[in-house]
C-alpha cells in the first residue's frame, strides 16, 4: 500500500473493523473516544481557513487534506468493497493522529497501538509512567 502514513492507516482501518463490536476486547476504549474532532483544523470551514489565507498553516492545512484524501482513495482502490465512508475513515485517522506522541523532532512513534493494547491491561498509573517515557 503506498500511502502517506501507514502505520496510521493500518490502525485507523482495524478500529473502523472493530468499533462497532459491543463485545470486541476494545469495545470500553472505543466508548471513551471522541465523536468528533472539531478543534483539528482539517475539520474547519472553508470560511474558518479563509482567516489564514496566505499563511504557511493555511498551505500545510490544504496539503494535509489532499494527502489524507488520497490515502483513502488509495485505500478504497487496493480494496474496492471497503464500506467505510470518507468521514468515518478520517474520524478514524483523527483519532489515531489524537494519541500520536513525538518521539524527536525527526521521529515520531506512533504509541497508540502500544495505548490501545495496554488500555484494559495495566493498572492507569502505570500507563501514563509508560507514554511518558
Amino acid at each position: 500500500m503506498t500511502v502517506s502514513a501507514p502505520q496510521q492507516n493500518y490502525l485507523a482501518l482495524y478500529i473502523l473493523e472493530t468499533v462497532k463490536n459491543p463485545s470486541h476486547f476494545f469495545a470500553k476504549y472505543y466508548s471513551t473516544l471522541p465523536k468528533s474532532f472539531p478543534n483539528f483544523p482539517i475539520y474547519w470551514s472553508s470560511t474558518d481557513l479563509s482567516l489564514l489565507e496566505g499563511s504557511a498553516l493555511s498551505q500545510f492545512i490544504k496539503d494535509r487534506k489532499v494527502s489524507v484524501e488520497a490515502d483513502y482513495a488509495e485505500i478504497k482502490r487496493i480494496i474496492p468493497d471497503m464500506n467505510y465512508t470518507y468521514d468515518e475513515y478520517l474520524w478514524a485517522r483523527s483519532v489515531v493522529v489524537s494519541r500520536l506522541l513525538i518521539h524527536s523532532l525527526t521521529h515520531s512513534l506512533t504509541h497508540s497501538l502500544t495505548y490501545l493494547l495496554t488500555y484494559s491491561l495495566i493498572e492507569p498509573e502505570i500507563l501514563v509512567l509508560q507514554l511518558m517515557v
